[in-house]
């Protein structure tokens, strides 16, 4: 089975809709994120009333970062197959594989 990525972004700390994308490939997961991470950061600092400091800056890019989960979405895929197939989680492993 090959391994595909997970991720989740989410927009603040309460988010209960985050955004969730899944990836093949570890570097096009890594991309999206630099990509996204970058275009949030760049509104808020278009959006910003006042100056943003390189260190302001610094913490606004943290601040992002610490709202993405990177994970291993076997599980997601395997809830997915179950629900339409009714196959146990190491049938599902040993099917794919």
């Amino acid at each position: 089975m090959e391994q595909t990525y997970k991720v989740t972004y989410a927009i603040d700390y309460l988010d209960t809709d985050p955004t969730i994308k899944y990836f093949d490939c570890f570097e096009e997961a890594q991309e999206w994120l630099q990509e996204e991470v970058s275009n949030r950061v760049q509104w808020t600092v278009d959006h910003s009333p006042y100056s943003i400091n390189q260190e302001e800056l610094d913490h606004i890019q943290e601040t992002e970062y610490s709202l993405v989960e990177f994970s291993d979405a076997v599980d997601d895929i395997v809830k997915w197959f179950q629900h339409f197939t009714k196959m146990k989680y190491q049938e599902i492993i040993d099917h794919v594989a």
